[in-house]
């Protein structure tokens, strides 16, 4: 990750920001918003960046694609599921190294657990919906990749739901997300929650 000079308040991570669906927007709106306050916010994505914005930045190609392979290693995903998580917070953990945000935000659920602690987490969907709605992919799969699936997606879920406590603050958008934040694990505060 190279930085500009300049300081960084505010680093956004979020999966691939060149989707442009309803999170990508809603991470470039907060981006925009927040420089117009005077707020020097970024946004780092895991897949490359193919725009031409400074203030989005990719993390490093190498790095990536060492996550990329990991991630996509049939292999790990029967034996060690959650390995590209490891990776995944070295990589986050270098970046906020390299960049010092004052404020790292993490737009993207599924990678909460490489989240560094005592960062902070934007969830801005029904975590059980979005839950409901992976289980519902699954049972469209081969039969013979349901079961290795739904295992992996059950230590994801697991991981994610342990991880939770850790995150200095969690944002949810509504009051029934924030009901659903506070029923996922009971070590999770009302503090934590804004």
């Amino acid at each position: 990750v190279k930085n500009n000079m300049d300081d960084t308040d505010a680093l956004i991570f979020i999966h691939n920001i060149n989707l442009r669906g309803g999170t990508e927007i809603m991470a470039l709106n907060l981006m925009s918003a927040m420089n117009s306050a005077g707020i020097k916010c970024k946004i780092l994505t895991l897949v490359p960046y193919s725009g031409k914005d400074h203030n989005i930045l990719s993390v490093p190609s190498d790095a990536f694609e060492l996550y990329q392979s990991t991630s996509d290693s049939f292999i790990n995903k029967l034996i060690r599921p959650t390995k590209y998580l490891k990776i995944l917070r070295r990589i986050l953990e270098q970046a906020i190294i390299i960049i010092s945000p004052k404020l790292f935000i993490n737009f993207t659920y599924d990678f909460f657990p490489a989240t560094p602690n005592g960062n902070n987490g934007v969830l801005h969907w029904s975590i059980i919906g979005y839950e409901q709605s992976i289980f519902s992919q699954i049972k469209l799969k081969p039969l013979l990749q349901r079961p290795i699936s739904y295992i992996s997606f059950l230590l994801k879920k697991k991981s994610i739901h342990r991880c939770l406590p850790h995150i200095n603050k969690l944002i949810a958008l509504t009051h029934a997300g924030k009901k659903e934040i506070l029923n996922i694990n009971p070590k999770i505060s009302q503090g934590q929650i804004k």
